[in-house]
């Protein structure tokens, strides 16, 4: 009875640990900076920035949108690339965290936004949720871009870039195993890609790397895995939404062949409301010629 209740006790002060540094760090928004170097990256965006945030999940109920805006504004990006759950596809949650910090963002920078696993869940299930995606939408700045499976060409003075958002299916979040994918599959959901421009592809979850480069993006944003939840040292995050542990892409730069993706850690939580060793983020994105 004495060493249940020794076990017990240290049960519930390393619960009360984890759950005071997680809330302790959900606060703490750092900038993680990459740079992307290619020959297709048109002279005159030599030195821009991109920023790209995702899983957003109306993180401290809107309360630290103004933090973020002002970290965006610092940074003074081309755009702002968004990579899906901003909102919670779970009945009676409010959506206006997330059309805030939206609003508030575009009032200032053009937004360019890629669907997630939770926005289409609330999209599909009209019989749940009942208009709360069309409700959403129309609270959103109607200058915020809904890339859905389409594409769009950022022009800035004489040079461009292609912006695709990928709204993958359902059937591609499922848990436990990866989905067979190819690139006809994308091809059918966007048609071939853009080879004259260099190509951003908002592609939500990441385990299809390798399909998207393959299909020729040539730099995917991801986001969904939450940087692994809790990340620990060499190893890296512990855990994916597919509940599989320490999952091959959980956060930071990887490349194949020439191409490369981005894994944001995302701003928020969700379904397990932890985050341990691994800060919310905003990501810089430096653009560079690279002739």
């Amino acid at each position: 009875m004495k060493l249940f209740l020794i076990i017990s006790i240290i049960v519930l002060v390393l619960l009360l640990v984890v759950i005071l540094e997680s809330r302790r760090e959900i606060s703490r928004i750092k900038i993680s900076e990459y740079e992307i170097r290619s020959p297709k990256l048109p002279p005159a965006l030599n030195g821009k920035s991109l920023v790209f945030f995702s899983d957003f999940h109306n993180a401290g109920g809107g309360k630290y949108n103004q933090k973020i805006i002002q970290m965006i504004k610092k940074i003074d990006p081309l755009c702002v690339l968004i990579g899906g759950d901003m909102i919670v596809g779970r009945e009676g949650v409010s959506t206006e965290a997330s059309s805030s910090l939206l609003n508030g963002i575009a009032h200032d920078y053009p937004v360019y936004y890629g669907i997630g696993n939770h926005e289409r869940r609330v999209s599909n299930h009209t019989e749940i949720f009942g208009t709360l995606w069309e409700d959403y939408r129309k609270n959103l700045d109607p200058a915020i871009c809904i890339l859905e499976d389409t594409n769009i060409l950022l022009q800035y003075s004489d040079a461009a870039l292609r912006i695709y958002g990928l709204d993958l299916d359902r059937f591609y979040y499922k848990r436990f195993f990866v989905q067979d994918m190819d690139t006809d599959y994308l091809n059918k959901k966007m048609g071939a890609i853009d080879k004259e421009h260099f190509t951003i592809l908002l592609a939500h979850n990441p385990d299809y790397f390798p399909v998207y480069e393959a299909w020729g993006a040539d730099l995917t944003l991801s986001g969904h895995v939450h940087g692994g939840i809790i990340r620990l040292p060499i190893l890296g995050g512990v855990v994916s939404p597919r509940l599989t542990l320490f999952p091959r892409y959980d956060k930071g730069l990887y490349e194949r062949n020439g191409r490369k993706m981005i894994l944001s850690g995302g701003l928020g939580q969700h379904s397990i409301p932890v985050r341990i060793g691994n800060l919310p983020e905003i990501v810089q994105i430096h653009l560079k010629n690279d002739k």
